[in-house]
């Protein structure tokens, strides 16, 4: 995948990777901007400025707990988790042949 091998290459390949579950499970008390937060510094450090811009671009309140967001923000929620980290692959329900 990427050119790397799938047995040696596990943490670079999920670096570059974007991946959104088809069954989304996020913690219930947290803000949307809470969890964006921790998921940037588990992929390194994601600017709050970039993650805030995605949600901007997909109508996502990052102030409302997850417990008070729709599936479909939810699943908003998702997707910019996925593209935060700018990644070179998407996988998940996004489907094939997805780029950039």
């Amino acid at each position: 995948m990427l050119g790397m091998d799938l047995s040696r290459d596990g943490p670079a390949i999920r670096a570059r990777a974007g991946y959104v579950p088809g069954n989304l499970a996020f913690d219930e008390r947290a803000t949307a901007r809470e969890l964006l937060a921790f998921w940037g510094g588990m992929r390194g450090g994601v600017p709050a400025a970039w993650y805030t811009a995605l949600a901007e671009r997909f109508d996502l309140d990052l102030g409302r707990h997850v417990r008070d967001l729709s599936r479909g923000n939810r699943q908003k929620l998702g997707l910019v988790q996925a593209f935060m980290h700018r990644p070179d692959l998407l996988g998940g329900w996004l489907g094939r042949g997805l780029a950039r």
